[in-house]
């Protein structure tokens, strides 16, 4: 979780669907791993803390269904949250503003951990 979560306590946290490395980026962010690294940004105004990630519907909700359960199981008060569903549009532009146009065309794509699968394949390089 962002470190702006645990700062203090919000009335409300919006997660909003827009990929922008520019906000404060965690404390905590998964640094070294070859993969799934990036996690929210987030800024603050007043007593709303908005937390930016990529703008897929199933990452929306799934990061707002985090959030509701970090809270849950620290037994914090449990402020507001809210999320915006990212239309087709801004999806599919974000998607192309990403590195996908330069991986070939392949016939299997693995999702999930993939850095676990380097040592049946050699050079960890490869998977950079």
């Amino acid at each position: 979780m962002h470190h702006l979560i645990r700062e203090k306590n919000r009335s409300h946290i919006k997660v909003i669907p827009l990929y922008d490395r520019k906000k404060d980026i965690g404390e905590n962010e998964k640094i070294g791993k070859l993969f799934n690294r990036k996690r929210p940004t987030a800024d603050v105004e007043e007593n709303t803390l908005s937390l930016y990630c990529f703008p897929g519907v199933a990452y929306v909700k799934h990061y707002a269904a985090l959030l509701h359960s970090y809270f849950m199981i620290h037994q914090f008060p449990l402020p507001l949250i809210s999320y915006d569903i990212p239309n087709k549009e801004l999806i599919i532009k974000s998607l192309q503003q990403t590195n996908l146009k330069y991986f070939p065309q392949q016939d299997t794509v693995i999702l999930g951990m993939v850095e676990q699968l380097s040592p049946l394949f050699g050079d960890v390089e490869e998977w950079k």
